[in-house]
């Protein structure tokens, strides 16, 4: 459900915010720029869910001193990226969030690299074209998703409550969306969502 949740979050970001958190003194403005790093936040969390996958790999196959190398080199990365763009270049907390996700995704990509070259053949074991149906699938629902929340939010006189049901409706339908996208015969995570979703249990 990865890039699913990444792509459906991303897309509500802003109403998410506005729902949980825009009362009292957090206005508008703080909204947005608070929506803005979320946004940004989200692209990092496919790093965030991947990195430790590869480092487990590796420690399955008895090697621990590249997961540490990468995840120190990861962590270095970050902290001068969050000087640079967020001080030097004075960005602020997007340019922290920019150097957070952007140095995760970078630890990703280097383990899940030197995982196939020094020890097998990564894209023979990786199910590329289910990769590509569930991509195509997200950016469906997450297209979809949008088209529904601005009918929701331009149809309903916006309170909590109606927010609240806008947001869960839109959420609802796109994850049905994508559950059909997915083709639930193929793909062991449409069975679990069709459970979630229906209440189905076999």
């Amino acid at each position: 459900f990865l890039f699913p949740m990444v792509v459906g979050l991303f897309v509500l970001r802003y109403e998410v915010v506005d729902v949980i958190l825009r009362s009292g003194e957090f206005s508008s403005e703080a909204a947005v720029k608070t929506a803005g790093v979320f946004g940004v936040m989200l692209i990092g969390v496919i790093g965030q869910s991947l990195l430790p996958l590869f480092s487990r790999a590796f420690y399955a196959l008895h090697n621990t001193v590249i997961p540490v190398v990468v995840s120190v080199s990861a962590v270095v990365i970050n902290l001068g990226l969050n000087f640079y763009l967020g001080i030097n270049l004075g960005y602020g907390v997007y340019g922290i969030a920019v150097a957070s996700a952007f140095s995760t995704l970078l630890g990703m990509i280097v383990l899940m690299l030197l995982l196939r070259s020094k020890y097998l053949n990564t894209y023979a074991f990786i199910p590329w074209g289910h990769i590509g149906i569930i991509l195509v699938s997200a950016l469906i629902m997450g297209v979809s998703v949008w088209f529904l929340k601005q009918m929701f939010f331009d149809l309903l006189s916006l309170n909590v409550i109606t927010k609240l049901l806008a947001l869960g409706v839109s959420s609802y339908l796109g994850a049905i969306l994508y559950y059909l996208l997915c083709r639930p015969k193929v793909f062991e995570e449409s069975k679990l969502l069709r459970r979630l979703l229906i209440g189905f249990t076999k």
